[in-house]
């Protein structure tokens, strides 16, 4: 599926309550799945999903990008907000129409700005543990 193809299915599965987003075809899905978890069961584990972390506040400062039409992008913001609700300082940027690892596969010039994002944030975070 190419880009536009994404964007056009995004626009036909939207809802009022949540930004479009592409999900894969139910088999596809099924095989990613069976790359990271054994067990459907297990996708609700803390180490395949951080969203079910019982505990988070002990994070350090956390920068999550996320990418509008990744089929991630929902529990990717429910992550963010978890985060920032246990008190950890989180930086939460979304990438306007962009799929899932649009960082290696996308538009090089929105690409560009993830990572360069991705080092500030770095950048800032070691200049203020040596000052520390």
């Amino acid at each position: 599926m190419n880009r536009q193809e994404m964007i056009d299915l995004a626009k036909q599965i939207r809802s009022d309550e949540e930004r479009p987003q592409v999900t894969p075809p139910p088999e596809q899905a099924r095989q990613f799945n069976a790359m990271y978890i054994a067990r459907a069961e297990d996708a609700y584990h803390h180490l395949a999903s951080p969203l079910y972390a019982a505990q988070l506040d002990a994070l350090p400062q956390t920068l999550v990008l996320t990418a509008e039409l990744d089929s991630l992008a929902q529990e990717a913001r429910q992550y963010a907000n978890r985060l920032q609700e246990t008190g950890v300082a989180v930086e939460h940027q979304e990438f306007a129409g962009q799929p899932h690892a649009f960082t290696h596969h996308g538009d090089a010039n929105v690409a560009l700005q993830a990572w360069q994002r991705i080092a500030d944030f770095l950048r800032h975070v070691y200049q203020s543990a040596k000052r520390s």
